[in-house]
């Protein structure tokens, strides 16, 4: 059964290698649709990332939608 407990989300920048994220905001999130994050950015090239609090036992699957206005 799908977990409902937190995870970590966060939002930024890929590193200037290319490589990793450097994030520049980070929520505990919740499963649903409501928005977790906003932020109003210039066009260009961002990363995400999810990981676990320390509340999961077993494998998850986790899913995330990006919405551009």
């Amino acid at each position: 059964a799908p977990s409902t407990g937190p995870v970590g989300l966060a939002f930024g920048l890929p590193g200037t290698d290319g490589s990793g994220c450097q994030f520049a905001k980070v929520v505990t999130a919740r499963p649903g649709t409501t928005p977790q994050i906003t932020a109003q950015v210039d066009a260009g090239f961002y990363c995400m990332g999810i990981f676990d609090l320390g509340n999961f036992t077993t494998v998850q699957n986790f899913s995330i939608t990006i919405v551009n206005p």
